[in-house]
């Protein structure tokens, strides 16, 4: 299946798994590329061609109301009806390859679903550590001379090739980020941490303050990061080596929040069912 090819309803919220792969950022399992290769032959499969039965059916008549001015017989009618057959062909095989890919679309999902943690921890985890090694490397070499085009016209050709580098950096980290998300959208996600604090940056209670309590939201929002977009969110992490990159699991996710918030979170409930057990007193 290419990058052209419209991809079955139940996959479409999977699409940046493929374009991913497809785009060579990360690889993906054996059966997963194993069963897209199989729709992939099943959108390739040709249906025959078929006749325009109405008008070859117009044109019969015609010929048949000619003839009869004529004398002559009705025109051969074995066309109309190899046409009929044929149409019918078409329209069986048609339902049969419609359920097919139905069927085999439903066995990629499931492998993805099965195998998300794998497929996360497997394939797109070491393809996000080599890209934050990369990012920082980058950095570190062309941030002594500055951070912006015309400050590093003068700069050493290691210096400008690692700047002009960090569009490639960028698309990468977002189509990582993308393949996280598909896996989010088939269901594989941190319970607890809802809010993705610890989604991006393993020790993210470094960066703001997490004891004092306010919603989620607000701590989610007091994150330096969340505030930056394009070449500025890139340089954030690649210009602070104290923030702990990490693409971690869903249960990785949630027990970096347990630590930070459990305690809290505990404590909470207990108040909670202590002031409903005095109000049903």
């Amino acid at each position: 299946m290419t990058a052209t090819t419209p991809l079955p309803a139940a996959l479409r919220p999977l699409g940046a798994l493929f374009t991913g792969c497809d785009a060579g950022i990360h690889p993906l399992p054996a059966d997963v590329v194993d069963l897209r290769r199989a729709l992939a032959h099943l959108a390739d499969t040709p249906t025959p061609e078929v006749v325009d039965e109405r008008a070859l059916h117009a044109s019969l008549v015609a010929a048949a109301v000619a003839a009869a001015h004529c004398g002559d017989g009705p025109p051969d009618v074995t066309p109309l009806v190899n046409a009929g057959s044929a149409r019918a062909l078409a329209d069986a095989r048609r339902r049969v390859l419609d359920e097919a890919t139905s069927a085999v679309a439903g066995e990629l999902r499931d492998a993805i679903v099965d195998g998300a943690e794998a497929i996360l921890g497997d394939y797109l985890r070491p393809a996000f550590n080599e890209l934050v090694a990369e990012l920082k490397a980058a950095c570190a070499a062309f941030t002594p001379y500055g951070d912006a085009a015309p400050a590093l016209l003068r700069a050493p050709d290691k210096a400008r090739k690692a700047f002009a580098g960090l569009g490639d950096l960028s698309a990468r980290w977002s189509a990582l980020r993308k393949s996280r998300a598909a896996l989010a959208n088939a269901g594989y996600t941190a319970q607890a941490d809802e809010f993705g604090l610890f989604a991006l940056v393993r020790n993210a209670d470094s960066f703001t303050d997490m004891t004092r309590a306010r919603p989620m939201s607000k701590i989610a929002d007091g994150l330096p990061w969340r505030e930056l977009a394009g070449t500025d969110y890139h340089l954030w992490f690649g210009t602070h080596p104290e923030a702990e990159l990490w693409l971690p699991t869903a249960a990785e996710q949630d027990a970096a929040w347990s630590a930070v918030f459990g305690a809290r979170i505990a404590a909470q409930n207990l108040s909670q069912q202590r002031a409903a057990m005095a109000h049903a007193m």
